[in-house]
């Protein structure tokens, strides 16, 4: 298959919107974690380090048992779903308890946890759908595109703290996980996937 025939599957640009779905929530954690927790916790900038390691440490723990049981299993499609809806109602109930120095801290480092295992997962999908030569290029291409929303999350996080507060930042990344967690649900069907499979490995012409 060429790329050019990959484009023409809808699923690879289904991929292309869950990949940038989670790179919201990946870059909103990434970028803001220390001012949301020096916003809400402490200005003690040794305090927001330590802090903000708990959630990183976190997610090194669950990407690993979340690899290794989704390897275990042979499920991509659940287990990515609902990491990124996991991730998703975090961010949100960050946004809301983020008062309480404790519960803040739980929803980060659950969130972060959601966010890497997402990310770490994700290229499952469009390993899927794409082989040959056509596998190299359409998962740089969805990658390059997905990843627009590395410059488009910190700006929306900042644009949205500054005018309605930093709950609307943290709203907006569970907006973009719980995305696309639900299109990798909904979307990505296994009997989709199975068709696709078989149509990549035929050759142009049949």
């Amino acid at each position: 298959i060429s790329t050019w025939h990959a484009l023409r599957i809808p699923l690879f640009w289904a991929c292309v919107l869950i990949y940038f779905s989670f790179i919201l929530g990946l870059y909103s954690i990434s970028f803001w974690m220390p001012q949301i927790i020096e916003t809400r916790i402490t200005n003690d900038k040794i305090l927001i380090g330590w802090l903000s390691a708990i959630p990183w440490m976190t997610a090194a723990v669950a990407m690993y048992l979340f690899g290794k049981n989704s390897d275990r299993t042979g499920d991509r499609r659940w287990h990515l779903g609902l990491a990124g809806i996991t991730g998703g109602i975090s961010f949100f109930l960050a946004g809301i308890f983020g008062q309480v120095p404790e519960l803040l801290i739980l929803f980060l480092s659950i969130s972060t946890a959601m966010v890497l295992c997402t990310i770490s997962a994700f290229w499952s999908l469009p390993s899927a759908i794409l082989s040959g030569t056509a596998a190299a290029a359409g998962i740089a291409l969805i990658n390059s595109i997905a990843n627009l929303g590395g410059y488009i999350s910190p700006e929306l996080f900042a644009w949205l703290k500054n005018h309605y507060g930093l709950s609307a930042g943290l709203w907006a990344a569970a907006t973009g996980m719980l995305t696309g967690g639900l299109l990798t649900i909904f979307i990505w069907r296994d009997k989709t996937s199975t068709k696709y499979e078989s149509t990549i490995g035929a050759k142009p012409n049949d």
